[in-house]
């Protein structure tokens, strides 16, 4: 296997970027650590078998929703307020669990959200997020 040292990383950015983008991933080494660079279509693909399931129950002209294995719960009056209220609420949750990562990511509950907060994080707009949830 390749694997670059991060000096010539850092010596060749341009193709090393360049390379990242149009050939393939690329590895390299800092220290004793491997880091893997990928293109944003790489990993969406990586993580394509990553869904989100949205859980509706409307009960008396109110629609509950939740996402499996997530912690939140929200209420609408309309598929389409719901669909906007969990877009919105994810977003939320993806920023703080960017921000925290070191506490969201090492507690056992939130780790497996790790790959669902990265379709998230390389999501281009409101509506690129919104249509992840297939509601």
């Amino acid at each position: 296997m390749q694997v670059l040292n991060a000096s010539e990383v850092s010596n060749n950015f341009n193709s090393f970027v360049d390379k990242v983008i149009i050939e393939k991933p690329v590895v390299f080494k800092q220290n004793r650590d491997f880091i893997i660079a990928m293109s944003k279509d790489l990993v969406m693909s990586v993580f394509a078998d990553k869904t989100f399931i949205p859980v509706l129950v409307e009960e008396e002209g109110i629609i509950t929703a939740t996402l499996k294995d997530f912690d939140f719960v929200i209420q609408g009056r309309s598929q389409d307020e719901v669909k906007t209220k969990l877009t919105v609420e994810l977003i939320d949750y993806t920023q703080d669990y960017f921000n925290d990562f070191q506490l969201y990511y090492y507690s056992p509950n939130r780790q497996k959200h790790f790959p669902y907060i990265v379709k998230v994080l390389l999501s281009d707009s409101f509506k690129q997020v919104e249509d992840l949830l297939n509601v």
